[in-house]
């Protein structure tokens, strides 16, 4: 219907605002720079570095934007939004989905290693993942044959699971669970690749010719 098509798109673009972290941006920067250096002698754990650091970004616009887009869709424009503890799995999906985009972005600020500038390749990630996450179009609008062949890719766990645990308040216990899991799967996977990517590609960095 419209309104449940409205909710959904209203409620995905606050959402994107709240996983946007620009890992790869400020990455790629630090790179041309040479500041990466001082990070990579750090007695820290990088990826877990940047991970805090996105945090409190990511807990403003919640605050700001994403908690008051769901307050105003749901109380004043009274849209379908079913309330229950599809809240709080709703979150715990947020979070998984935070995880998967923030790891995919730091697999491509990766690239900066070998290419310095992340610019084509971010803006290319960026149309993929609307596109193929249910961001712009929701996915049940996409042939059959493409929604199929998008449950492989991990793009939909970030857009789609958590906006249909929201919505559909008649999933039940066992599909819910089986939608967190997936995406914490996803997470494992994605976590294990950044972190061996990462492994690999900060040995080449070069610094001022060095």
């Amino acid at each position: 219907s419209f309104e449940r098509t409205f909710t959904y798109l209203s409620l995905a673009m606050s959402i994107f605002v709240l996983l946007q972290s620009w890992i790869e941006w400020g990455m790629s920067r630090r790179i041309i720079t040479g500041d990466i250096v001082v990070d990579l002698l750090r007695p820290l754990d990088y990826m877990a570095m940047q991970v805090f650091d996105v945090l409190g970004f990511v807990a403003g616009n919640f605050i700001a934007i994403t908690l008051p887009s769901f307050l105003l869709v749901v109380l004043a424009f009274r849209m379908p939004v079913p309330l229950g503890l599809n809240l709080l799995a709703c979150l715990a999906s947020l979070a998984l989905a935070f995880l998967i985009s923030f790891l995919i972005d730091f697999l491509v600020g990766c690239v900066g290693f070998y290419t310095e500038s992340t610019w084509g390749i971010s803006t290319t990630k960026e149309v993929i993942v609307l596109a193929f996450s249910g961001a712009l179009v929701p996915l049940q609008f996409y042939p059959e044959g493409l929604r199929r062949a998008l449950d492989w890719l991990p793009f939909q766990a970030i857009y789609n699971t958590p906006l249909s645990i929201l919505m559909d308040g008649g999933l039940g216990p066992a599909r819910t669970l089986g939608m967190l899991g997936l995406q914490a799967a996803w997470v494992l996977f994605l976590l294990a690749a950044a972190r061996a990517f990462f492994a690999r590609a900060s040995r080449v960095v070069t610094v001022n010719g060095g």
